[in-house]
């Protein structure tokens, strides 16, 4: 990964999500994507308690040792399909006391043994857009998912995502492969399938 963090400037830098981030990543997604399409904060919650180890952030060092300022992340979920479904974008019913999930039988959101990564949402604050930022946390997203030091916990066999058609050349241009529309409807937007093989 250090070819990826060799690019960034020397007061940004990039490290695994925790529940402390919720508030950050919270005020990040609300400002990226529309309502529809934005996780909720309990969402968020979830993914941070249950997934943090493929979920990234990308923050900016500040003159306060003890703060920091996200500047980008990537929020995913790991499942049993090839793409993403309606399903991985969702959450199961969780224990108000654990937040784990009530029954082991609803496949629903993240399924910890899934060989796909489904990635759920890329996000850069507005200020830091056309810097190529959203290529380094996809970068090492995939490389800290697919690398030799990844834990059994995070790694699989392919990153999935859906993007709206015009995104399309983004994603290809890191390596993604198009399967066109999908079958996934989430926030009610029409997207495409796309894949990447690690």
């Amino acid at each position: 990964m250090n070819s990826v963090t060799a690019s960034l400037p020397a007061n940004l830098y990039l490290r695994n999500l925790s529940l402390a981030d919720l508030d950050q990543v919270d005020k990040l997604e609300s400002q990226a994507f529309s309502e529809n399409e934005r996780a909720s904060r309990e969402k968020i919650a979830y993914r941070l308690r249950n997934c943090a180890d493929i979920c990234f952030g990308l923050f900016q060092t500040c003159d306060d040792p003890n703060a920091e300022i996200l500047v980008g992340h990537t929020l995913s979920t790991k499942t049993n399909s090839f793409f993403i479904t309606d399903q991985a974008m969702e959450m199961p019913e969780l224990d108000p006391v654990t937040h784990t999930p009530v029954s082991e039988q609803e496949k629903l959101g993240h399924l910890p043994t899934g060989p796909t990564v489904a990635l759920h949402s890329l996000a850069v604050a507005k200020n830091f857009r056309k810097q190529g930022l959203a290529q380094v946390l996809m970068k090492y997203t995939a490389e800290a998912i697919s690398s030799d030091n990844a834990t059994t916990r995070n790694r699989a066999d392919r990153i999935s995502i859906i993007v709206h058609g015009e995104l399309v050349p983004f994603y290809q241009h890191l390596g993604y492969k198009d399967n066109g529309p999908s079958k996934c409807a989430h926030g009610g937007e029409k997207w495409n399938d796309m894949w990447l093989e690690l």
